[in-house]
């Protein structure tokens, strides 16, 4: 078992991939730094790292008190996938250095906002509908919104 629900988890989750895929790729396309093989000007930061430290880190948060191996194993698989990206030369240190940091704090802002902002809702409706109450990012071409439900 986890901290959180596993409904809970995986808004969560969303909720992190959200904030890391705005901030990755708008870095990517403002920066415009070139790959180490010279291939395309969108090497900073690396996206799979991102993504990989993510899942990483948001298993450590979730399973850190009952499952430590769990917890920390994700942190490995991680590295490998840092190393790779690196060895294959499609990124330098700093594009899996940075990318690490990004999947690791879209994490920890997920676990500020996202929790906060739900338990308050529940709380003004005084009710107990926490498990039934999701609230996730949403991303079009338009732009992005939030999306709200509350199943009754």
């Amino acid at each position: 078992p986890g901290r959180s629900s596993w409904g809970r988890m995986l808004v969560s989750d969303a909720f992190s991939t959200g904030i890391m895929a705005i901030t990755i790729n708008s870095l990517k396309y403002t920066c415009r730094v070139m790959r180490p093989d010279g291939s395309s000007r969108n090497s900073f930061p690396s996206g799979h790292t991102a993504n990989a430290f993510l899942g990483a880190h948001m298993a450590y948060k979730e399973f850190k008190d009952s499952s430590p191996v769990l917890a920390y194993s994700g942190y490995a698989l991680a590295g490998f996938v840092a190393a790779s990206r690196v060895y294959n030369n499609r990124h330098w240190v700093a594009d899996v250095a940075a990318g690490a940091g990004f999947g690791i704090l879209s994490v920890e802002l997920s676990y500020l906002v996202y929790f906060p902002i739900r338990n308050l809702l529940v709380k003004k409706t005084k009710s107990k509908m926490a498990d039934n109450l999701i609230l996730a990012p949403t991303f079009t071409p338009q732009g992005g919104g939030v999306y709200l439900s509350l199943r009754f």
